[in-house]
């Protein structure tokens, strides 16, 4: 069954009890967070993710977040190696900060699939060397996105000691493949008629949008970092 066709089904109304949810429909300015979960083919126990936040620029309904949150998922499949398997997506209501993070209101689906990126020729890189991707707001500091499971040896050198992209050109043409292939490009550029991809602050008074998804190079971020491994419900 399609996620969409979920959506609409009785046995998803039927998990929620048929009670409606904040995230069934939404207004302009209302705040997001989709996280992707993945993990390892050969390590199905240890998972990670990535969240995205997002702002809406017009109301919609559960139907266009999930419309969005493909679109993402679309995105990461680009990136990430065939060894990569994407296993759930989480859509909730955005709030402040918390340890955990639990939000209380939100929706969570099955994935299936992969990353798309062929493998056979290089071994992938350790869970804690990342591929580095910033986020470029329209003011203010850059994010960053950290992606697991989505370099590989041949990607990477270390001529001082430290890693570093081998061809940054070449993973500018790997990125701007996806976010055109995905429609995340779109996103970025103001074309979605619904949905910005946004940066929030900790209370949620300060929302910044984002304006690109630009390579930064190699990152080893630990294993017990803020956005790996966390329990995701359900």
């Amino acid at each position: 069954m399609k996620v969409v066709e979920l959506l609409c089904s009785a046995a998803f109304r039927g998990v929620y009890g048929g009670v409606p949810m904040p995230v069934e429909t939404f207004a302009l300015g209302d705040l997001f967070r989709i996280t992707i979960v993945k993990y390892l083919a050969a390590n199905p126990d240890r998972r990670w993710d990535n969240n995205y936040e997002l702002r809406a620029k017009a109301g919609g309904s559960v139907t266009d977040l999930t419309q969005i949150g493909l679109k993402i998922v679309a995105f990461e499949q680009a990136l990430h190696a065939d060894k990569v398997r994407f296993d759930r997506m989480r859509m909730s209501t955005w709030e402040e900060d918390s340890d955990p993070y639990d939000p209380g209101t939100f929706v969570s689906l099955p994935l299936s699939g992969a990353g798309l990126r062929d493998t056979s020729g290089g071994q992938v890189l350790a869970l804690n060397v990342c591929y580095h991707i910033a986020r470029v707001p329209i003011s203010g500091r850059f994010g960053a996105i950290f992606y697991r499971g989505a370099l590989t040896e041949g990607e990477v050198e270390a001529p001082a000691g430290k890693f570093i992209l081998t061809s940054l050109a070449a993973e500018f043409t790997l990125l701007n493949a996806a976010l055109d292939d995905s429609g995340m490009g779109d996103v970025l550029n103001g074309d979605d008629p619904i949905w910005e991809i946004a940066m929030i602050n900790k209370t949620g008074s300060n929302v910044r949008n984002v304006l690109a998804f630009v390579p930064r190079g190699v990152a080893v971020v630990p294993f017990n970092h803020a956005w790996y491994n966390r329990n995701v419900s359900p």
